[in-house]
């Protein structure tokens, strides 16, 4: 399982190349509601849909007490984004 952050699903849209990322076999790629959020270009917003519907990428919300709390203290410290609070929050959370 791999969760993604914005900037790396922004870099793989921006080049047109997402299927690269989400095409590695033998990986489940998530990315928090978060992320989703910031992708807020229309034509990178439909391309991560496709992904989504596809059932190559998959949405996922940071809802378990842990990862709250884990998001709770990273936000609080303010270095980093929404995105980057809530992936890294689950992938601690998640192992």
């Amino acid at each position: 399982m791999l969760i993604l952050d914005t900037s790396v699903l922004l870099n793989f849209l921006r080049v047109g190349r997402l299927d690269l990322l989400v095409g590695l076999p033998g990986y489940e790629f998530l990315m928090t509601d978060h992320v989703r959020a910031e992708v807020t270009e229309p034509a990178h917003a439909e391309v991560l849909r496709g992904a989504v519907q596809g059932a190559r990428l998959r949405e996922v919300r940071v809802d378990a007490d842990e990862e709250v709390a884990a998001f709770g203290r990273l936000m609080k410290e303010r270095v980093l984004g929404l995105g980057e609070c809530s992936a890294l929050a689950m992938a601690v959370c998640r192992g």
